[in-house]
């Protein structure tokens, strides 16, 4: 089917991530919430009465005003029940729902080996989308078969490609420079050991490394770890190797600026799915290096990982260090603008081919 002029009308939740930002092109797909969070409502007017995110929903977007609803992440932060009632909502209103699975498993909230969210997602959607086989794969071992099957479309680019073009004129590549984002610390993150195990490698002694994060915690849940951040500290404040960028929220272009800049980027997860992070790299001609684990390697199979499989703990920071000792030999890469254009024009295309087929079954 080929693209029309007249939009389609989405309601994404949520829609402020810059995963969703680039489907909101104004003449094919149109979102009627842009730049909202919605599960957590961080972005609505404190002046104003606090509603329930299905009460917010009902208010703000009334059925005329969508064609479709398409649910991504942060679910998890309604109670179950309000998950229920939002998405049965849905289907009372004749709205077609679409999941995007992007994590097995929350990143944020305690682990939920049940999981009973993505069961009611399964439930109640009316098609899912993946990003990669592999998860396709795990949706039908731990899902089910759906009734409509799963459609896998590929992640696409984090930065405008465009953007790319013109930041590359102006920034350049320093072979000598890792970056790590670490964020707000998430449970799904090892925040201090790979730096330093960087720092300590004695043939990356002429490397740099870039830390950005947000303010470390106020208050930990045992004195391990509160001891484990002050040699954190005491290790990074001063050390001439290091480049700490600590923000209470990392603006988006610093982040890609950084990636820029930057010969490798270390993505330090301990479980996870896809990433956007390692999008983010290939957009910035950066190599990865990252822990074999979830799917990243069907995401962009030139990135450079190490086992930590087999169970043999005490070897996995052998092999991280092999790794970036690698990657540090390796030749700085050039963002390829072209290809990452011509990857989202399809994924622009399924994606709205997909919505067509669900309005129309209505």
């Amino acid at each position: 089917m080929k693209l029309q002029n007249k939009p389609i009308r989405i309601l994404s939740l949520p829609s402020y991530h810059w995963y969703m930002k680039k489907f909101n092109d104004g003449k094919h797909i149109v979102f009627v919430n842009p730049n909202s969070d919605v599960f957590q409502q961080t972005n609505i007017d404190s002046s104003k009465k606090q509603l329930s995110p299905i009460e917010h929903i009902k208010n703000e977007y009334p059925p005329e005003t969508f064609d479709l609803v398409h649910i991504h992440f942060e679910y998890q932060f309604l109670e179950l029940n309000e998950l229920i009632i939002l998405l049965k909502y849905f289907k009372k209103i004749q709205k077609p729902i679409v999941w995007t699975v992007h994590d097995r498993y929350s990143n944020e909230l305690p682990y939920d080996s049940k999981l009973k969210y993505e069961k009611i997602l399964f439930k109640y959607a009316d098609k899912i989308i993946t990003l990669t086989d592999g998860c396709k794969n795990w949706i039908d071992s731990n899902l089910g078969v759906h009734k409509n099957g799963v459609d896998v479309i590929k992640h696409g680019f984090i930065e405008l490609p465009d953007k790319i073009s013109g930041l590359i004129k102006t920034i350049s590549k320093k072979h000598d420079l890792f970056t790590i984002l670490l964020g707000s610390f998430r449970p799904n993150k090892t925040s201090i050991l790979p730096i330093i195990n960087f720092l300590m490698a004695t043939e990356l002694n002429s490397k740099k490394i870039r830390i950005l994060c947000n303010p470390f915690p106020m208050s930990f849940k045992d004195n391990v770890l509160l001891e484990e951040f002050r040699n954190f500290y005491s290790l990074v404040a001063n050390n001439p190797r290091v480049e700490l960028i600590c923000h209470p929220f990392i603006e988006h272009d610093d982040i890609t600026n950084s990636f820029l800049e930057s010969h490798a980027v270390i993505l330090p997860y301990l479980w996870g799915t896809h990433s956007g992070q390692l999008e983010l790299a290939r957009d910035c001609g950066c190599h990865v290096i990252a822990p074999a684990i979830g799917f990243y390697k069907e995401q962009w199979d030139n990135i450079n990982t190490f086992d930590i499989s087999d169970g043999k703990i005490s070897a996995y920071a052998n092999r991280y260090v092999e790794t970036l000792i690698r990657v540090s030999k390796l030749s700085s890469i050039t963002p390829d603008v072209a290809y990452r254009i011509n990857e989202f024009n399809e994924i622009l295309i399924q994606h709205f081919d997909l919505y067509s087929s669900l309005i129309h079954k209505k």
